[in-house]
């Protein structure tokens, strides 16, 4: 992401800029003082303006932007009731000229460079509603967006697609917004997928309805731009907390390979697979490899391994460290002849690895027709066939 900070404080226009230089990593940030050399910048995506640059006529910088259909942030020291309506209404958000807004506009910077990995769906039976919603989500770079006109299609399209947010009307015919909230909460629960309802109905008792029912926020449709990007950034940042802590959850602190846990996960999944494979891995005197370097060398080998595995199974394959030493390998619409070609590959990177503690490893296979646990039993059944017959092995049956 590209950003233009225009600010003829110097001294302010610098501070802006390295302190979202210390935390967007993703930004490429530029400071400028006048008009005259901001224009040269007409690629950039975000423009963080002072409200009044000495260089122009009043909000001609600013209305210079947003007629190029730039995101334009305003820096101000004025009251909001000092800036003209028109304008608060057409630039994405304004920020105060002092150090406590800083944290406010790394956050929505960081909010909106996030927005654009997301996939949103908008279900209203106006098409007007629809499109000022549209264009407010565009806004805050929302870039992959899906309408419905009602709650039937909105279903329909939940089985087909994945959905970070839903925003939906309350009143709509065939299916309206209550019933689906309810439909959608018997399948995903409130923390998964946010869910913003809109409604013309200030009644109470529907506020508090919708949020009974599972919605995650309410807000009227007589809704200013500045309510509708808070609350929406508030269910996005709660969206992300979750989904960090669910990713920390699944995942083997000391490998990065998914834990255990994961294989509950996994479960659902399965039934979309006309076929899998799985693949029981252990390293071969592992024990030893403690006793002789120390744990801290048996650890890096366990990384190393880890690393080894990934580099050479398909992207839609699951490793999952089941205990120690041992991994497990689960490879959708996979059958042996996929699982050995993996273990040779493997095997041959190992060998050619310039690791400097050399070590081997054994694996069983299964891909009979049962279920995950039992698969998984025979598979570990076969690894300590391998292992019973020296090691370095792989046991297909």
């Amino acid at each position: 992401m590209k950003i233009l900070i225009l600010d003829d404080d110097v001294v302010y226009g610098k501070l802006v800029k390295n302190y979202l230089q210390k935390f967007l990593l993703f930004a490429d940030i530029e400071l400028v003082t006048s008009f005259k050399e901001a224009k040269k910048y007409n690629e950039y995506d975000l423009f963080i303006i002072d409200y009044m640059i000495p260089d122009c006529k009043h909000i001609e910088h600013i209305e210079y932007f947003l007629n190029l259909n730039k995101k334009v942030i305003l820096i101000t020291a004025y009251e909001k009731e000092l800036i003209a309506d028109d304008i608060l209404n057409k630039v994405l958000d304004y920020v105060f000229k002092d150090n406590a807004s800083l944290v406010y506009l790394r956050k929505l910077i960081n909010r909106i460079y996030k927005n654009q990995f997301f996939n949103v769906m908008v279900v209203d039976d106006s098409a007007v509603g629809r499109k000022s919603i549209i264009n407010n989500l565009g806004l805050l770079g929302f870039k992959n967006i899906i309408e419905a006109r009602n709650g039937i299609e909105a279903l329909s399209l939940l089985k087909k697609e994945n959905f970070n947010i839903i925003i939906t009307d309350l009143h709509m015919p065939k299916m309206n917004g209550f019933e689906l909230v309810k439909e959608i909460r018997k399948e995903i629960p409130i923390e998964e997928i946010p869910i913003l309802v809109l409604s013309s109905d200030s009644n109470n008792m529907t506020l508090i309805k919708t949020l009974k029912i599972g919605a995650n926020d309410f807000i009227l449709k007589s809704f200013k731009k500045e309510e509708f990007f808070i609350r929406l950034n508030n269910l996005l940042d709660i969206y992300d907390t979750f989904n960090l802590y669910k990713t920390k959850m699944y995942i083997d602190p000391l490998t990065g390979a998914y834990n255990r846990l994961y294989l509950e996960i996994i479960k659902s999944e399965i039934t979309k697979w006309s076929k899998y494979t799985v693949i029981m891995l252990d390293i071969d005197h592992f024990k030893k490899v403690n006793d002789t370097y120390g744990h801290l060398k048996g650890d890096a080998v366990l990384k190393h391994f880890v690393g080894l595995v990934k580099s050479n199974i398909r992207k839609n394959d699951y490793l999952i460290r089941y205990g120690g030493e041992e991994f497990l390998i689960i490879l959708p619409e996979a059958d042996k002849k996929v699982a050995i070609k993996i273990l040779q590959k493997i095997k041959v990177k190992s060998l050619t690895s310039d690791f400097n503690i050399k070590y081997t490893f054994s694996a069983g296979v299964a891909d009979e027709k049962m279920d995950l646990i039992e698969k998984i039993k025979l598979a570990d059944e076969r690894l300590y066939k391998a292992k019973e017959s020296g090691r370095d092995k792989f046991v297909l049956d």
